[in-house]
């Protein structure tokens, strides 16, 4: 006899192993796709640093009017700008595209990364960041220049 009967349920069970299976193999690649996206996520996403929140940066005369200062407060790269008419400006000296460390360029800040430029007050002038410059409080303190996370 060729024709041998099944069970009634034999089909339906058959069902749902496939079924089961698919979603084992589903949710498998699901994981491996997380594993792989969380680590360049990460990546790219900026690190916030806990440490000091101001500091004396320099002297009140060492920072030239027209000129600026790279320093580094609580692990935070700032640049430190001092104007033509001697007004102090403080600015995050990472770029909010990626993280990269900006400097000064002639009269505009550039992030070498990816082609970025700020104006002098940290507003985006062009590229790809998506916003200003975090600005940070800048002034002076018994004869020395501070800076302090705003």
């Amino acid at each position: 006899m060729t024709g041998e009967r099944r069970a009634p349920g034999a089909r339906r069970l058959r069902f749902a192993r496939r079924r089961l299976l698919d979603l084992g193999v589903a949710a498998s690649a699901t994981a491996a796709a997380a594993g792989v996206a969380y680590p360049a996520v990460r990546f790219l996403e900026p690190v916030e640093r806990q440490g000091e929140r101001s500091r004396a940066v320099a002297r009140a005369d060492e920072i030239a009017p027209g000129t600026g200062r790279l320093v580094t407060v609580g692990g935070e790269p700032v640049l430190i700008l001092r104007k033509e008419n001697g007004e102090l400006r403080a600015l995050s000296a990472r770029c909010p595209h990626l993280g990269c460390v900006v400097g000064l360029d002639g009269r505009d800040i550039a992030c070498a990364c990816h082609g970025g430029r700020f104006g002098l007050d940290g507003q985006v002038l062009a590229g790809p960041p998506p916003r200003p410059l975090e600005a940070w409080r800048a002034f002076v303190l018994d004869g020395a220049e501070v800076v302090e996370k705003a």
